[in-house]
């Protein structure tokens, strides 16, 4: 009979065996692709980052164009505005100068017609006086006409000056 040592050797030694060829055929190309997949997430995961990365700096300069976009937007529309109000005080100025260059315009057509009716007025007075005139030649005169055509010509005059 055997030993318990020798069961126990043997049973070592085949465990062993069994040991290094489970590790040479079963754990090291099962570790080796453990390996490579941990290889390949820790790629992944890298690259992942990487694009997380270049994402975040394409997000902040899209944001950084569009705030620009912005400004921009408002500073054309302030001076858009400012363009339109300096349009408008022009449009105003000239609005006003033409005003007054007609309110000029007809006062000098209201002074001439003026001095035309006062000169009318004159001639219409002027031919009255020579009616009378020629009304007293006419009559031959006498004191109290003659007074009386005199005070005519002068009220007539009063009028003409008034």
């Amino acid at each position: 009979m055997t030993s318990g040592w020798d069961l126990t050797l043997t049973q070592a030694i085949g465990f062993a065996l069994y040991v290094w060829v489970l590790s040479r055929v079963a754990v090291k190309p099962v570790v080796g692709l453990l390996d490579e997949r941990k290889a390949t997430i820790q790629r992944t995961f890298s690259e992942l980052d990487q694009q997380q990365a270049e994402l975040t700096q394409l997000k902040a300069d899209y944001e950084s164009r569009l705030a620009r976009l912005s400004e921009e937007s408002a500073k054309r529309e302030a001076a858009a505005q400012a363009e339109g109000e300096r349009i408008a005080a022009e449009l105003l100025s000239d609005a006003q100068r033409r005003y007054q260059d007609l309110l000029l315009k007809a006062k000098g057509d209201v002074d001439r017609e003026i001095a035309k009716a006062r000169i009318s007025f004159r001639d219409a007075i002027a031919q009255s006086a020579t009616s009378a005139a020629e009304e007293i030649i006419r009559k031959r005169l006498d004191t109290p006409l003659q007074h009386s055509l005199i005070d005519r010509y002068i009220e007539d005059l009063r009028r003409v000056h008034v």
